[in-house]
């Protein structure tokens, strides 16, 4: 994970909105949606987040944490860097606003590209859609029966080998164009960089 990278991404979602503000759900699976379509077009994500599957869909971990306030487990976070580019919403608690200040240094251009792809195409969704269309994939598909049983504690962390794979019924622009030859070269790629 890069935390850099996360606390950007979730910035740059938030600018986009009105008043610059985002539901945090929201934002999560606007990420997860970035995420998957970076990993399947360059074989790699965005933010190198883990994801973890819970009743309302995928959601980032360490994004969630930083919006959450929790401490990251395996590293120390840069003091005062969050507060920097993120504010909590008062009055909506799992909203949050960007702040006029961004660092898109830390972006590659395709890693921009990919977040503004997303927000054309999903950043009018509301989290009810957003939950819904993410649904679909195999990346919470799999873990649904469990899910169902466990109900709202529910979280089973995702393989991320699963972003490559595509539902029955993908009528995802990003998704389901993609050629089986270029998802076997990236899917190899990103293997190849992440062996146990």
């Amino acid at each position: 994970m890069d935390f850099r990278k996360v606390v950007q991404a979730l910035a740059y979602l938030a600018s986009k909105q009105p008043d610059h503000m985002i539901d945090a759900w929201k934002a999560y699976k606007l990420l997860w949606i970035a995420d998957r379509y970076h990993l399947r077009q360059y074989g790699r994500m965005i933010t190198g987040d883990t994801y973890h599957a819970l009743p309302h869909g995928p959601v980032p971990s360490d994004a969630k944490n930083i919006i959450d306030g929790q401490p990251l487990s395996y590293m120390t976070a840069i003091d005062g860097y969050v507060e920097k580019y993120l504010r909590k919403d008062s009055l909506r608690a799992r909203s949050y606003h960007s702040t006029d200040e961004q660092d898109l240094r830390v972006f590659s251009k395709t890693d921009l590209d990919a977040l503004d792809r997303v927000l054309e195409l999903y950043g009018a969704w509301d989290c009810k859609q957003l939950e819904e269309f993410s649904h679909q994939y195999p990346d919470w598909k799999k873990y649904e029966k469990g899910i169902q049983t466990e109900g709202k504690k529910a979280s089973y962390p995702i393989d991320v080998k699963l972003f490559f794979t595509n539902p029955q019924h993908d009528e995802c622009p990003l998704f389901n164009t993609d050629e089986p030859e270029l998802l076997a070269l990236t899917k190899d790629m990103y293997l190849q960089t992440h062996r146990a």
